[in-house]
C-alpha cells in the first residue's frame, strides 16, 4: 500500500509538472505578447557605464509584459520563470513595424520567441521578427493610422479650399473598412477660412467625419463630411449597419426602447438576430448639447488659471481637488520600470504616492497664456534652438536621403544638423469643459518630423455644476 501511495503521488508531481511546463512558450515559436513599450538605453563598451561621457549606448525596445511569462528549456535556450520584460527585434522585411511610433503605449506583438546569447541582450527573452499582431484592432487602427490620413486630407483639402491638418477623436478599423472622426485644423500660426469651404455653415460646428473602405492595397473614400454639425452616425438604421460591427466601436447608439453601450453593440445584436431588414429600433433625433454662454467660459478660464498656478507652485492639494477619481489616466510615464500590470486609471491612493511625477507632466500646461475677458488662449513653446541658433538660416538638405536633416552656411561651409522639436502647451473650449495639450511639436526655424515631434498629453476638463474638474489624461502621437 505504501508503495502505490507512492507512486500515485510521484504520478501526480509528473502530471502537474507536465501542465505547468506546457504553459510556458516554446523558444523558435511564434508567440504573441502584450504589454507597454519602452525604449531603454544601456551603456556598453569600453567602460559598460563606468565612464557615462564615452561609454558607446546601446538602445533597446523593451516590451514590459501584462502578465509574466516563462519559457521552456530546450537546447536553443534555459528554461526561464516570471519574466515580465521582452526585447523586441524587428528585421528588415517591407512590412516591419517602425516601433518608435508606439513608445509608451499598449501594443499587441508576434514574432519568434529566442533567448540571450551574449551581453548585448540585456534581457532574458527576446522577440525576433516582430510584428504588430493583425488581431489586435487598436494595433491594426495604429497600423493604418498614416496612410487613412494620407487618404482622408487629401480629399480634406479639396473640400476646405485651402491647406488642412487633421485633429483625430476616433480611428476604428476593422477587416477593409474605416471610420475616422475629428476635426480640421488650420496649419500652426494660422486659423481656417471656413468660407473657402464648399457647403460649410460658419456658425455651426464642423466636425470630420468619414468613411473609408480599403481596395487593391489603398484606403478610398466612401464617405465624408468636413463640416458636419451633428454626428452622422446619430440617424443610422438597422439596416444601414452594414459594415464590421467593429468599426461602430465607441460611437453613441441613440435608440428607442433599447439601451446598447455603443453602435457596436447594437450592430451585433442586430445581425445576431437577423432583423435588420424590419429596422425595428428606431433612432431619435438627439438634441445638441447646448452651447457654454460667455459667462460660463470665463469661469472656466478663471478656474484653469488657478489650476496653472497651483501647478507652477506645485501645490499637490489643489491640483488634486480638480481631479475626478478614479480618473482614466495612461500612467506609463510614472510606473515603476520593471513592474507589471500597470493601472488605466488613476485612483486617490495613486496620486499621492506619484503626485511628483504627475505634477512634472503637467508642468507645461502652467505657461499657456489666458485672458478670461477677453477669451484669448495662447499657444505656450519652448523654442529648443539657442538665440545663436535662431539667427542661422537653415535650408533643407532633403537630397542627402533623410528629410530630417537641414544645414546652415558659414563662411561658404555648409553646416549638417537635424530636425527639432519644441515644447508646447496649449488649451481651447470643448462641448464639455476645456481641453489641454502639453507636449512637443516642430520648431517653426528647424522643423522635425512629425513622427519624431508631434507627440501630446491631453487634458480632459469638464464643467460641471460651474466647477471645472479634470476627468482624465490621455496620450497621443
Amino acid at each position: 500500500m505504501p508503495g502505490t501511495i507512492a507512486f500515485v503521488f510521484l504520478s501526480l508531481i509528473t502530471l502537474f509538472t507536465s501542465t505547468v511546463s506546457a504553459a510556458c512558450l516554446d523558444y523558435e515559436k511564434n508567440v504573441k505578447l502584450s504589454g507597454y513599450l519602452e525604449v531603454s538605453v544601456f551603456f556598453g563598451a569600453p567602460g559598460f557605464g563606468e565612464d557615462p561621457k564615452t561609454d558607446r549606448r546601446e538602445i533597446k525596445n523593451i516590451l514590459f509584459l501584462d502578465e509574466p511569462v516563462c519559457a521552456n528549456r530546450s537546447d536553443n535556450g534555459d528554461a526561464e520563470k516570471e519574466q515580465i520584460e521582452v526585447t523586441l527585434e524587428t528585421d528588415e522585411s517591407p512590412g516591419a513595424p517602425n516601433l518608435d511610433q508606439y513608445v509608451g503605449k499598449h501594443i499587441t506583438v508576434v514574432g519568434k520567441l529566442t533567448h540571450a546569447l551574449t551581453g548585448h541582450d540585456h534581457t532574458s527573452l527576446i522577440l525576433e521578427s516582430v510584428q504588430l499582431s493583425d488581431t489586435d484592432s487598436e494595433a491594426r487602427a495604429r497600423i493604418e493610422r498614416k496612410p487613412v490620413l494620407d487618404a482622408v486630407r487629401q480629399v480634406a483639402v479639396e473640400l476646405a479650399g485651402q491647406t488642412v491638418r487633421i485633429k483625430v477623436s476616433r480611428l476604428n478599423v476593422s477587416d477593409d473598412w474605416a471610420v475616422l472622426m475629428g476635426e480640421l485644423v488650420a496649419p500652426e500660426g494660422s486659423t481656417l477660412d471656413w468660407s473657402l469651404a464648399k457647403d460649410c455653415n460658419e456658425d455651426l460646428d464642423k466636425m470630420l467625419w468619414s468613411v473609408l473602405n480599403k481596395s487593391t492595397g489603398q484606403w478610398k473614400i466612401k464617405e465624408i463630411n468636413i463640416c458636419a454639425s451633428e454626428p452622422p452616425y446619430w440617424y443610422l438604421k438597422d439596416s444601414e449597419l452594414t459594415m464590421p460591427c467593429g468599426v461602430y466601436k465607441g460611437l453613441d447608439s441613440m435608440t428607442e426602447g433599447a439601451q446598447f453601450a455603443d453602435l457596436a453593440q447594437r450592430c451585433e445584436e442586430v445581425k445576431a438576430s437577423g432583423v435588420a431588414k424590419g429596422d425595428h429600433v428606431k433612432i431619435n433625433q438627439v438634441e445638441a448639447i447646448p452651447p457654454f454662454t460667455d459667462q460660463q467660459k470665463r469661469m472656466m478660464l478663471i478656474q484653469f488659471q488657478h489650476f496653472q498656478k497651483a501647478v507652477k507652485d506645485k501645490d499637490v492639494a489643489t491640483i488634486k481637488s480638480f481631479i475626478i477619481f478614479p480618473a482614466v489616466w495612461d500612467v506609463f510615464y510614472f510606473w515603476p520600470e520593471g513592474k507589471a500590470n500597470p493601472p488605466g486609471e488613476l485612483t486617490v491612493e495613486l496620486f499621492d504616492k506619484y503626485s511628483k511625477a504627475i505634477v512634472e507632466d503637467m508642468s507645461l500646461l502652467s505657461g499657456i497664456k489666458l485672458d478670461p475677458d477677453k477669451m484669448t488662449m495662447t499657444e505656450f513653446r519652448v523654442n529648443a534652438l539657442a538665440p545663436e541658433e535662431q539667427s542661422r538660416k537653415y535650408i533643407s538638405a532633403g537630397d542627402v536621403g533623410n528629410e530630417n536633416i537641414y544645414y546652415y552656411l558659414e563662411k561658404g561651409d555648409k553646416h549638417f544638423v537635424n530636425g527639432t522639436c519644441d515644447d508646447i502647451s496649449n488649451v481651447e473650449i470643448s462641448d464639455t469643459g476645456l481641453i489641454a495639450y502639453a507636449g512637443s511639436g516642430s520648431n517653426h526655424q528647424l522643423p522635425g518630423l512629425s513622427e519624431l515631434c508631434e507627440h501630446q498629453a491631453i487634458f480632459d476638463f469638464e464643467f460641471i455644476d460651474g466647477k471645472l474638474r479634470l476627468k482624465d489624461r490621455t496620450f497621443a502621437g
